[in-house]
């Protein structure tokens, strides 16, 4: 998707076990990614928080790589471990 530039919000392994970490349960990827994207919306905020506006590949491709970054390493026989500093959603 990001090599295509095409606006397609990519749902991974990462996402799935970063958001069943906090709670979230989806019973398919596609459920993930729509909810994604509702969540990231088209009401100017993701405009602010980049101080410019991006077009939409860009801005899924960067928020997809956080989310790839924070869990590389992190990320124990398929589960995020607890002991990983201010993750744990009982703290």
């Amino acid at each position: 998707c990001y090599a295509c530039k095409r606006e397609a919000m990519v749902v991974d392994r990462y996402t799935h076990i970063l958001l069943n970490f906090y709670g979230y349960e989806f019973e398919t990827y596609d459920e993930i990614q729509e909810w994604l994207l509702e969540g990231l919306g088209d009401d100017g905020r993701l405009e602010n928080l980049y101080g410019k506006s991006l077009p939409k590949s860009q801005i899924y491709a960067r928020f997809h790589g956080k989310i790839v970054d924070f869990c590389k390493g992190k990320i124990k026989r398929g589960a995020l471990q607890k002991e990983v500093p201010g993750l744990c959603p009982d703290s």
